[in-house]
């Protein structure tokens, strides 16, 4: 395996031309190109290690795992009672997310599947905060 340095720059005289890509550098530039669109262009190698951060601490706390199941519960029995309920919610405070500025999301049932994608966001935002995670991974 080559080891890989940072160029020096050129002598006075020397040539500047850049060097030719090898077949194993093309190789991994195209690998990387073609995953860059599926993790935002961030690290694929930072995101798993964020995500292991997470699923490791969360793992070790069965109490932070009892809080995020009742969480679930508490949040699915709304969504499915805003669901079966069927109402129209205009009655509702307006809801200030732009994302569901149109009208038509308080309107049925629409209204319902803000609802379930709010309470899908909040247990989510909860359930990233988990005890003795390093703060960049949170």
């Amino acid at each position: 395996m080559a080891k890989r340095t940072t160029p020096t720059p050129p002598l006075p005289g020397q040539d500047t031309a850049p060097a030719a890509e090898t077949p194993t550098q093309k190789l991994d530039r195209l690998t990387q190109a073609a995953i860059a669109p599926l993790t935002g262009g961030l690290s694929p190698v930072s995101l798993g290690l964020a995500t292991a951060d997470w699923a490791w601490h969360l793992a070790l706390s069965p109490g932070r795992q009892l809080e995020l199941a009742a969480l679930a519960a508490r949040l699915a029995g709304e969504t499915l009672r805003s669901a079966v309920s069927g109402t129209d919610e205009a009655t509702a405070p307006p809801d200030e997310d732009p994302r569901f500025r149109h009208p038509a999301w308080s309107q049925w049932p629409f209204s319902q599947m803000r609802t379930g994608f709010h309470n899908t966001e909040a247990f989510w935002r909860e359930a990233a905060q988990v005890p003795g995670m390093t703060a960049h991974h949170t």
